[in-house]
């Protein structure tokens, strides 16, 4: 199939486009317009008729997507039926609405901030019992919140105490030692599991909650909140939550209905605080506006959602993809910094994500400038480049033992300073700048 010149501006900017999956193109179809590639690049001309070979032609060159007329978008695939099968406007959906509306977006506290109750613990490690215990929990706790999810699909009832005690003992947990709590959880989640991935929100909205100063009973509403937020998920078919290609429209739109899904499931769950099914709904809304179900903007959207949005985004980017591999944890937190500025995600919840974690996250390897490596333990306060680390290796690449205290540094009070982050042993990370990342960087990140 050789290449064809670009259309004209002209005849383009007439005609209305859609993207749709190669996948979804029905052979045999007639076009009565082009059929262009994602960057205007005439592919097949008016009045053509789609074949398998061209299809395959396609798939050759590792196009997932093309652009189609709009006029021909009803004829050569089915998408326009799926998207007229599902409307946004529920009753679930209109009884939210209707909250937001009567002032829902409201949050005071009633006790003292959860985070004044944090243990501090300086310049030490974790305690090895402790973080053992935290290790051989958190795989029930997964196991046990996947029951649920499984009875909420199958319309089982379920009573919100099962919710509220798990999420109470992770409360319990940070309070003892929050770094610690997140660098297991961090290191034990699968995000392609859907409990694993709402454990491991629910623990770093938490954190971003207790930064920000709520207190118990709102960071208990954040953790239920994340606990239950994509439980939509399970509905939505598996071929697109694996997808290796860019999402069509309509694969995106299966994404987007998990919202809903997600609050009809909570009518399963008696005793639901009704502002954790607010949170849920808006949790993949955006500052600018560019969000889903709605599209609200910062100020309609409630603090908590703001909060587990960031969580999201930052779950999303150091987890891997079919399309592209982890993020290394400092460049997910440059990205968000980034991110932050250009309105998609909250300010305020990625500044206190910040400062939970600095710049080198919890958990990241870095390089020193003596040439040792390390594993970032603890943040030092708003020094997020000069974190506390436990040296892993000597500069001669040994490896020391780590039961040894010696080996637990503070660098804001040492002459030595981190000069590059690696990938995690064993693992393929991005850096931000890394060519794959760019050339999927408007990928939907779910």
């Amino acid at each position: 199939m050789p290449d064809i010149p670009t259309l004209s501006n002209q005849t383009e900017s007439e005609m209305e486009f859609r993207c749709v999956s190669v996948d979804d193109l029905i052979v045999g179809r007639q076009l009565q317009f082009p059929i262009l590639d994602v960057s205007g690049l005439l592919l097949l001309a008016e009045s053509s008729v789609l074949t398998a070979e061209f299809k395959q032609k396609l798939k050759s060159r590792q196009m997932a997507q093309v652009k189609v007329s709009a006029a021909d978008f009803a004829c050569v695939t089915l998408a326009e039926e799926t998207y007229n099968d599902f409307k946004f406007d529920t009753k679930f959906t209109k009884r939210i609405d209707q909250l937001l509306e009567s002032g829902g977006l409201f949050v005071q506290n009633d006790g003292p901030a959860l985070r004044e109750s944090f243990v501090k613990h300086g310049c030490r490690g974790y305690d090895s019992e402790q973080q053992e215990r935290l290790r051989d929990d958190h795989p029930d706790h997964a196991a046990n919140l996947e029951s649920m999810i499984e009875d909420a699909v199958q319309g089982r009832r379920l009573d919100v105490l099962q919710l509220t005690s798990l999420a109470g003992s992770y409360i319990a947990d940070m309070v003892c030692d929050s770094d610690m709590l997140l660098h297991v959880v961090n290191d034990v989640s699968d995000d392609h599991n859907i409990a694993q991935r709402c454990l491991h929100m629910a623990v770093l909205g938490m954190a971003i909650g207790a930064m920000q100063g709520f207190d118990e009973e709102n960071i208990r509403n954040i953790a239920l909140a994340g606990l239950v937020h994509d439980w939509g998920m399970a509905k939505v078919p598996e071929e697109i939550q694996t997808a290796s290609h860019v999402l069509s429209e309509v694969e995106f739109l299966e994404i987007k209905k998990h919202a809903i899904h997600s609050l009809e499931l909570l009518e399963n769950v008696s005793g639901l605080p009704q502002v954790v099914s607010l949170v849920c709904y808006q949790v993949h809304e955006r500052p600018n506006g560019h969000g889903y179900p709605r599209g609200r903007k910062s100020h309609t959207i409630h603090p908590f959602a703001r909060v587990l949005g960031v969580a999201d985004r930052f779950v999303g980017l150091t987890s891997p993809r079919p399309y592209r591999s982890a993020l290394k944890p400092y460049a997910a937190m440059e990205c968000l910094l980034k991110q932050s500025k250009a309105g998609s995600v909250d300010p305020d919840s990625v500044r206190a994500l910040l400062n939970i974690l600095g710049l080198f996250p919890i958990g990241s390897y870095v390089a020193l400038s003596d040439s040792r490596v390390a594993r970032v333990l603890r943040t030092v306060g708003e020094n997020y480049v000069n974190p506390i680390v436990q040296i892993i290796q000597d500069r001669f690449g040994k490896r020391l033992d780590p039961n040894d205290p010696r080996t637990i540094i503070d660098l804001s009070q040492e002459d030595v300073h981190i000069v590059q982050t690696l990938s995690s042993p064993g693992q393929v990370e991005l850096s931000l700048s890394d060519e794959i990342f760019h050339q999927h960087r408007e990928i939907q990140l779910v």
